[in-house]
């Protein structure tokens, strides 16, 4: 399945190496402005978007949209890390705290 940045970028790393971001001691990804241009990268195809992502940056990628960071964890091994293992080595945010 083509995502609409592929499609607008013919060259997919290209689009990926125009958004990326690393070197700060977190996973590669992609950054943004704010977090509504983040959901205007995924929006027309969200799977389309973070299969592309997984490709591009590999198991674990960091989406930074100021003042948020989230990641992409695509390994069985660190899912199970951080959702059994060691669930609460993590912070869930503001926002997951409001929806308990």
């Amino acid at each position: 399945m083509e995502m609409a940045a592929e499609r607008a970028h013919p060259s997919a790393r290209a689009y990926w190496s125009r958004v990326a971001h690393a070197g700060d001691g977190r996973p590669p990804g992609p950054i943004y402005p704010t977090p509504w241009a983040m959901v205007s990268a995924f929006r027309d195809d969200p799977i389309g978007y973070f299969a592309a992502a997984h490709r591009a940056f590999g198991d674990v990628v960091a989406f930074r949209a100021w003042p948020f960071t989230s990641f992409l964890l695509a390994h069985p091994d660190h899912i199970k890390h951080v959702l059994q293992e060691n669930n609460q080595g993590y912070v869930k945010g503001i926002v997951v705290a409001k929806l308990k």
